[in-house]
Formats: structure tokens, sequence, C-alpha cells
């Protein structure tokens, strides 16, 4: 093997180490909370030696860092912006899609809402201030699309600040308690992504 193929290959076994240790950093933070969880059980969870862990992140902390800075990735980049050009979908059917994606994720991806949802609030006032980063960017994503909705003749004229707020609680909400709590059926997510569409859509009184 060359020299350039052996820069390759150490390139990529370090980029399968970071992911080794990311994967079971988020099930551990996940599964023990940031406070309970040890580097000997990540180390652990992830088959590799305390030192290999130290070569890829200084700290605990780091790597919880790290987990959410990629969480937050991902649930970014799973929702899309609502199309209004020329022979794309219909907005509502646009927006139940997206309903169902993040509906989705407390059975797809468990871990990522059980740390974005809890474990990672009030952990410090850097993860915080992520978690608010975050819920602004949500914000201001539902409210552009209310004005852009708005603009269209789609949306009734509202205080678009007062109505994003108010759709962004209700999504945070449904997903506590169909990860957190618990307490919210999970076999049927059109049935949930239809009724926060109504809710949404037409409010509650039938006038």
């Amino acid at each position: 093997m060359g020299e350039d193929g052996r820069h390759r290959r150490a390139r990529e076994m370090r980029e399968e180490r970071t992911k080794q240790i990311l994967a079971a950093g988020l099930q551990i933070f996940a599964e023990q909370g940031y406070h309970r969880a040890s580097v000997a059980d990540i180390c652990g969870r992830a088959e590799v030696a305390r030192g290999t862990f130290y070569l890829y992140y200084p700290s605990k902390r780091d790597l919880f860092d790290a987990v959410m800075d990629a969480l937050i990735r991902d649930l970014e980049r799973g929702i899309r912006r609502v199309d209004v050009s020329p022979g794309a979908a219909p907005p509502l059917e646009q927006l139940k899609q997206n309903m169902l994606w993040l509906l989705s994720l407390p059975r797809a991806r468990p871990e990522m809402l059980q740390v974005l949802l809890w474990e990672a609030v009030g952990v410090d006032d850097v993860s915080d201030r992520k978690l608010a980063s975050l819920h602004h960017r949500m914000f201001e994503l539902t409210r552009r699309s209310l004005e852009t909705g708005q603009a269209l003749g789609l949306v009734r004229p509202s205080d678009t600040d007062v109505t994003a707020r108010a759709v962004v609680g209700a999504v945070k909400e449904l997903l506590l308690s169909l990860r957190v709590r618990g307490d919210l059926p999970q076999e049927d997510l059109a049935h949930l992504a239809d009724e926060l569409l109504a809710f949404a859509t037409r409010g509650l009184l039938s006038v």
C-alpha cells in the first residue's frame, strides 16, 4: 500500500472510531443522563480503551457537545422547507410529511429525542444555549412558513410570532408524550399528524 493509501486508511479508521465512540456516547447519555454517565461506561459500550477515548475526545463534556451537535444537525436536515414552486406537492401535504417525520422520531430515533428533549436540559449553560438556539431556529422556520402561507392566501391573518410559538410548543408536547412520558400511543402517527394539522389550521371552534 502506497503512502496515499496508508493515509486514506488511517483517516478512515479515525473516522470510524470517532463514529463508534459518538454512537456509544449517545446511547449511554440517553440511558443514564449526562451526570450519571461515565467515561468507563462509554468506553465499555464502544469497546475501546480509556486512552483511545481521550485521543478522540478530551473529556466527557466534549463528547456530549459532539453528540448534541450531531443530533441537532440530523434534526434540522430532516425538516423540509415548504416548496411553493409550480409542480410541488400541496403545502398541507408537505407539512403533513414534516409532521410524520417528526412524530416518527420517538420510535426511529429514540435516543435523539431522549437527549434533546430531556437529558440535555439543565446540564449546564452551554447545553442550554444549544437547545435555546435550536428552539429559536425551529420557531423562525415555522414563523417564515406562516408568513409564506399568508402571502399565498393559505393561512389566515395572524400574529405569526404568537402562532409559531404555539405550533412549535404543540409539536414539542406531542414528542414529549410519545418519547419521555410514554402516555400517548404511537400506533397511528398519521392520526396524530392529522389532528395536529387540524388544530394548527382550523383551531378548536366549529364556527
